[in-house]
């Protein structure tokens, strides 16, 4: 199974925006809480597992679904950095031009853009 990126972070989305998923408890997720059908069960499954295996979220691996706890500072960080579709949408099409990227790469085409978006909205420069 290839890793979905557009998946990732509509996992990351819906953990992040669960008020049970806030660090205090574990939970096995219903399939239904992301919003996405059950025939992609699977999927949802190996990618949490990749979530958990990268640090992005906190959780337990289990045999089946893992049990998810909250995102970690490393998911935070990512999600916000694509948060804007604008950005995805532009770190997405850079990434398919050079062939595809590793995540950190990825996360740092998103920072690129995002840094970009900051300059021509409010006309800072980031280093």
């Amino acid at each position: 199974m290839m890793r979905d990126m557009d998946l990732i972070r509509t996992l990351l989305e819906s953990i992040a925006s669960d008020s049970r998923l806030n660090g205090n408890v574990m939970l096995h997720p219903d399939i239904g809480d992301f919003g996405i059908s059950a025939e992609n069960y699977e999927s949802v499954a190996f990618h949490l597992n990749l979530m958990l295996n990268a640090q992005l979220i906190e959780g337990k691996d289990t045999m089946q679904m893992p049990m998810v706890r909250s995102l970690t500072w490393r998911g935070y960080d990512f999600l916000e950095s694509v948060q804007s579709p604008e950005v995805w949408q532009k770190t997405k099409d850079a990434a398919k031009k050079v062939g595809g990227v590793g995540f950190d790469i990825l996360i740092g085409i998103a920072k690129a853009y995002g840094k970009q978006l900051v300059q021509e909205k409010l006309g800072i420069h980031l280093d």
